[in-house]
C-alpha cells in the first residue's frame, strides 16, 4: 500500500490489511481496508490497530472502532474517561483515568480478564499466535537441540497460518506437540513440557475456530 502522499502524521499503527496514520490535526488517514470508515473521525488522539480493526481515542475520553466485529472487538461505544488503548488480534483494551482496565472482544485465552487490574499506566496487547517462538525460548528445561527444532516448526505454524493454510499449520502444530510428548521428562522438563502442550493446543483451538 502507498502512503507517500501522507503529511502531517504524528502517529501510526498497522494491522494485518491496514496501516493507519493519525495526523497533527486529529483526523485519520488508512491505507489499505477500512479506508472510507474513519474519513468522519475527528478529535483523535491516538490509534490502534488490531488484525481486522481500528480504534480510535478521542479528547474526550470516548472511544470509536470501526473493521469487523465478529468477536465484540468494537463494542466499545460505551467507553468514557479512557486515556489509552490498545489492540490486539481480536481485542480492544481501554486504559481507564483511574488506572483500571477496559476490555472487549474474544476471550479464550483470557485476554478480557481484566476487571481486577488496578494502578495500570499503559495497556498492550500481543498478537497470541506469533508469540509462540518466543514463548517457547523463555521456557526452562528444553535442551539446545531439542528448543531449536521445536522453534522451527512453531515458526513454520505460523507461517502457513497467515499464508491462510490453516490445514497445514495445525499439522505443524501437531507435529510439534508430538515432538513435546516425545521428549518430555527426557530432553523437556515435565513442568515445561506439560505448559507448552496447553499452549500448543489452545492455539490449534484458536486456529480452528479462525478457518
Amino acid at each position: 500500500m502507498d502512503v507517500s502522499d501522507w503529511t502531517n502524521i504524528k502517529a501510526i499503527a498497522s494491522g494485518w490489511y491496514h496501516t493507519v496514520g493519525l495526523k497533527e490535526d486529529g483526523t485519520v488517514v488508512v491505507g489499505g481496508y477500512f479506508t472510507e470508515k474513519v474519513s468522519d473521525w475527528t478529535n483523535i488522539k491516538a490509534i490502534a490497530a488490531g488484525w481486522t480493526h481500528i480504534v480510535g481515542l478521542k479528547e474526550d475520553g470516548t472511544v470509536v472502532a470501526v473493521g469487523y466485529n465478529r468477536d465484540g472487538q468494537l463494542d466499545v461505544s460505551g467507553w468514557t474517561n479512557i486515556k489509552a488503548i490498545a489492540a490486539g488480534v481480536y481485542h480492544t483494551l481501554g486504559l481507564k483515568e483511574d488506572g483500571t482496565v477496559v476490555a472487549v472482544g474474544y476471550n479464550y485465552f483470557g485476554q478480557l480478564n481484566v476487571l481486577d487490574w488496578t494502578n495500570i499506566r499503559q495497556p498492550s496487547c500481543i498478537i497470541e499466535y506469533t508469540a509462540l517462538p518466543e514463548f517457547i525460548s523463555t521456557l526452562p528445561g528444553i535442551s539446545p537441540q531439542v528448543l531449536t527444532s521445536l522453534v522451527s516448526k512453531a515458526k513454520s505454524a505460523i507461517a502457513s497460518f497467515e499464508n491462510w493454510n490453516t490445514g497445514a499449520a495445525i499439522n505443524k502444530l501437531n507435529a510439534l506437540l508430538n515432538e513435546i510428548t516425545a521428549q518430555s521428562g527426557k530432553k523437556i522438563d515435565a513442568d515445561t513440557a506439560a505448559t507448552l502442550t496447553k499452549y500448543v493446543q489452545n492455539l490449534i483451538i484458536y486456529i480452528q475456530s479462525n478457518k
